[in-house]
């Protein structure tokens, strides 16, 4: 290889030479302002594509002519460029649907853009492939019984409407009524979704409260009942949004919350169960129940740091199982087990120790609180 070919660049670094932005690099490329070098191939993430080198003595002799070449893409009329017309078809279909997106935005309040995906192509970089429109629309819904609403967000990727599609992609010129027209169709399309999305989650909803109380009725002490309850709460407290697309409708972001709920009741349920029959067994097997600490409270500076670091102490022990539901709880291969959970209001850990009797309580409630402490 000679030594011109060793030290040929890739697009990346014609930005830095030409004073230019990546994009306009890539375009003056491809119409051949810019002379490849050589092509070489690379591979990514198992994939190989042909990426073209350049020499970095023949584009830094260029650097004089980029005015020009600026000068050239942005002489054509004023008009011309507002509406799209003589632009590269994909520059001039995104200043559309940005036009077209603006008013539906102001209109609806709604967070609403364009669904543009990364996808490997062959080419040196990956392609950037608009893909329809992202929406993220949030609501109150009654999750719970007897409890105040709960505001669930529900990010939904829709296609674009055909109505719409015509008018970003047109060869010719656009106007503003064409613009108005496709954003009244997209705002039309983007309520529709909103409001038959929230009506599948409500549908949902009333049939998993039905069933959430049926299920409670089997437990016969309130403190299980209101354990599970807590339990779920502190799930939806750390529930972000709820994924959906055309791909499933409206119906499939109900289910998807359902099946949500149905993992946070189960989960709630399965820790308060597993901790209620070691207590069984211990008293059919002669032992008294369990002593509790009851809950102790330390100030500290950086909640999670500690709780991590309690997590690493104790993760070293064999038959120690874990339970980051309702905060951290960890269960001892001896039955004893501890709650460990931040405060959302102060800067405090609060501690609940259980275990066979008070000397063990006493023995684990100190070790946890010398390692929260320190």
């Amino acid at each position: 290889m000679s030594k011109k070919s060793k030290n040929l660049v890739t697009l990346n670094h014609l930005p830095g030479i030409l004073l230019a932005s990546e994009a306009e690099c890539e375009r003056w490329v491809e119409a051949g302002l810019i002379p490849v070098a050589e092509r070489r191939t690379f591979q990514k993430r198992g994939r190989k594509f042909d990426a073209p080198m350049f020499d970095p003595d023949a584009v830094a002799e260029l650097a004089s002519k980029v005015p020009g070449w600026r000068a050239q893409q942005g002489g054509m009329p004023e008009a011309s460029r507002r509406d799209g017309a003589d632009q590269p078809p994909d520059e001039a279909a995104y200043r559309r649907r940005q036009n077209i997106l603006a008013p539906v935005r102001r209109n609806t309040g709604l967070y609403v853009a364009e669904d543009i995906r990364k996808i490997e192509s062959g080419r040196w970089k990956p392609e950037r492939v608009f893909a329809g429109y992202r929406a993220v629309f949030g609501m109150p819904m009654q999750i719970l019984p007897d409890s105040a609403p709960i505001d669930i967000a529900i990010e939904y990727a829709f296609a674009e409407p055909p109505e719409v599609a015509a008018v970003a992609l047109s060869p010719a010129r656009v106007g503003q009524a064409e613009l108005a027209s496709a954003s009244a169709v997209l705002e039309a399309k983007l309520v529709e979704v909103r409001d038959a999305t929230f009506a599948a989650c409500e549908q949902e909803l009333a049939g998993w409260r039905d069933e959430l109380e049926t299920y409670l009725d089997a437990f016969e002490d309130a403190d299980e009942r209101n354990a599970i309850l807590g339990g779920i709460r502190s799930a939806l407290d750390r529930l972000d949004r709820i994924h959906a697309s055309d791909k499933g409708g409206p119906a499939g972001a109900g289910r998807k919350l359902r099946q949500k709920l149905d993992e946070y009741r189960s989960k709630a349920a399965t820790r308060r169960l597993r901790h209620l029959r070691e207590a069984q067994i211990r008293e059919a097997s002669g032992y008294e129940r369990y002593a509790a600490s009851g809950e102790i409270n330390s100030t500290v500076g950086d909640q999670a740091d500690r709780v991590a670091a309690v997590r690493e102490v104790f993760g070293a022990r064999p038959g120690t199982a874990f339970d980051e539901l309702d905060g951290l709880t960890v269960t001892l291969a001896d039955g004893a087990w501890f709650n460990l959970r931040a405060s959302n209001t102060e800067p405090l850990l609060r501690l609940n120790v259980e275990a066979a009797d008070a000397d063990a309580v006493a023995v684990l409630r100190d070790e946890v609180l010398a390692i929260v402490r320190a």
